[in-house]
């Protein structure tokens, strides 16, 4: 089954999904990532990395200091190569009882790779938990073709 966690921009959502792993998938495999902010001095945004579960590797992919890659998406410069590594090393996973997607915005759609390989995971496992920007919900779930899930918005955790 596919469950969508979605909200606003730091609204909770990846807190809310990460103390639903710890409570209730504790010791199982997962496969997936949680999306980190890179932040400078002064709690500013300055960037974005994938963090696994399987290695709790972090990869690199948008930077606004660094020109990390050729592509750019607002501030940004995107490594595009970063979706293929991440796609890697999701798939290294053998037999996950959970996948995770966190988070899927505006910034991921413009990866045609990556779009396709999550719509495969998607419809290749039967558990995963997207966590999906609000603004960008109705793009990502005609995109990835989901028909059947089901829907947890977050309104805000204090």
């Amino acid at each position: 089954m596919v469950n969508i966690i979605t909200g606003e921009i730091q609204s909770g959502k990846t807190t809310y999904l990460l103390n639903l792993i710890k409570d209730s998938f504790s010791g199982k495999t997962i496969a997936g990532y949680t999306t980190k902010r890179i932040l400078d001095n002064s709690n500013f945004i300055i960037g974005f990395s994938f963090k696994t579960f399987t290695t709790n590797r972090e990869i690199l992919f948008a930077h606004s200091q660094q020109k990390i890659g050729n592509k750019k998406f607002g501030n940004y410069f995107v490594n595009e190569n970063s979706f293929v590594k991440l796609i890697d090393e999701i798939k290294k996973v053998f037999e996950p009882d959970l996948l995770v997607f966190d988070e899927l915005g505006k910034m991921e759609i413009n990866n045609d790779y990556f779009v396709n390989q999550i719509k495969l995971f998607v419809r290749n496992y039967p558990l995963s938990f997207i966590v999906i920007q609000k603004r960008v919900l109705d793009f990502w779930l005609e995109k990835l073709e989901i028909e059947a899930y089901n829907l947890k918005i977050i309104e805000k955790i204090s």
